[in-house]
């Protein structure tokens, strides 16, 4: 099932799981993983050629 969520409430959980909840682990709701990696890639540019090294540094 997939489950759309609005820009605001994107940025409010970014939030509680990165400011918020102080905890370093990776959640483990489905949501909340793809709220995170959204996170991560709007940062890339889709030009760009990344090393592991360059994507960690970026994280």
């Amino acid at each position: 099932m997939s489950q759309r969520i609005g820009r605001a409430q994107f940025e409010q959980r970014l939030v509680e799981l990165c400011v918020d909840s102080g905890s370093m682990e990776f959640s483990r709701r489905v949501i909340d993983r793809h709220i995170l990696w959204k996170s991560i890639l709007v940062g890339l540019d889709p030009a760009a050629q990344y090393s592991e090294k360059g994507i960690d540094e970026r994280i």
